[in-house]
């Protein structure tokens, strides 16, 4: 990939930053009582928004992010860079998912947090709540898939606006659908958005990481090299 500069350091910051805040959600959500009414008062007003193309299009989606789909859609999208010779392309996808998986599953097992208590739409998943797994996946699907847009050859402001601003708006639907099924609190899709963002970073930094030439000191994390 030459499109952009990859500085390690800010990559490896926005990881942590996003790691401490994943304790942050957890504090405040699971072991400080008079902080779940964020929870308890955002799951009331989407139910209250429920409707039957609501509830469908939430169902949707929930069995497209679930672990077999994104499984056969990961593999589908390393196999098209592999197809097209960008071997670390589809390495960096294939390893970032997971990755993702991984984390989502140690979490998962060190809060063991129950699912919400309210009225799911549908079967509630087994399994901890907090993270999201859905939100995770989501994350580090969209968010590998963006960085790739991004750093190709040629990739120009527009196409990194569009690329970030598209897979950000996934993960916002992934968890709105999440949270609005009943199988979620807020606290725990915020918890897998962060996560996931942090496992993309780490990888970004570890696949691409280093200063392509021409790229100025002040470059900024994914920064076009100078013509």
């Amino acid at each position: 990939m030459r499109g952009l500069a990859v500085r390690r350091g800010p990559l490896l910051a926005v990881a942590a930053a996003c790691t401490l805040f994943v304790g942050v959600v957890w504090l405040l959500a699971v072991q400080v009582p008079e902080a779940g009414w964020i929870d308890v008062d955002v799951a009331l007003a989407l139910e209250g928004l429920r409707t039957p193309a609501l509830d469908a299009t939430a169902r949707v989606l929930a069995v497209v992010g679930d672990t077999a789909a994104m499984t056969v859609v990961t593999l589908a999208a390393a196999a098209a860079f592999a197809s097209a010779r960008r071997f670390r392309e589809a390495a960096y996808v294939a390893l970032t998912m997971g990755a993702g998986f991984a984390a989502s599953t140690v979490v998962k097992a060190l809060v063991d947090r129950a699912r919400p208590a309210g009225i799911a739409l549908g079967p509630v998943p087994d399994g901890a709540s907090f993270p999201s797994g859905h939100v995770v996946a989501a994350a580090c699907l969209a968010g590998a898939l963006a960085v790739v847009v991004t750093m190709w050859g040629g990739s120009t402001p527009r196409r990194r606006a569009v690329a970030f601003f598209t897979a950000a708006a996934w993960v916002v639907l992934m968890a709105a659908s999440r949270v609005y099924l009943g199988v979620h609190f807020v606290s725990d899709v915020v918890a897998g958005a962060l996560l996931g963002v942090a496992v993309v970073a780490v990888s970004t930094a570890l696949f691409f990481g280093g200063s392509c030439p021409g790229a100025g000191e002040g470059a900024s994390p994914l920064t076009p090299p100078e013509a």
